[in-house]
């Protein structure tokens, strides 16, 4: 399969005039940029999750679940677009100043967040879910 493959392309190039190492760049072009599109989308999604379970955990609620759902996404992605690279690795800028790894700073902004938001129950913040037991 391989080998017909590079045959296809070889045809391809022959036809069009380029060489086949001009196409294997762009393919590989093509790639990297897929596979990083790829990482950012699981990103943003681990970091909904996480602002979501920390909003759960602070018993954060309003009289709209949906509306609470779009505030998760909303504070996920104003999360995201703070990420720095920084020597190769994601750091987050922390609101006093200096960055942090991602875990530490995504509880920093989502508590942050949740104070400013209001809606939390701290006495029900220490009870299990589904209230207190027997």
């Amino acid at each position: 399969m391989k080998r017909k493959t590079l045959n296809y392309w070889k045809g391809l190039a022959g036809r069009y005039g380029r060489s086949i190492d001009k196409l294997e760049k762009q393919w590989n072009e093509f790639e990297e940029k897929v596979v990083a599109e790829r990482h950012a989308h699981v990103r943003a999604h681990e970091t909904i999750a996480d602002v979501a379970y920390m909003a759960g955990v602070a018993r954060h609620y309003s009289s709209d679940s949906r509306a609470d759902m779009q505030t998760y996404i909303r504070w996920a992605r104003e999360f995201e677009s703070t990420r720095i690279m920084v020597n190769g690795d994601e750091q987050y800028p922390l609101p006093a100043g200096g960055t942090d790894n991602y875990m530490t700073a995504v509880e920093v902004f989502t508590n942050a967040k949740l104070a400013e938001a209001g809606n939390t129950d701290e006495q029900r913040a220490l009870e299990p879910f589904g209230g207190p037991r027997g």
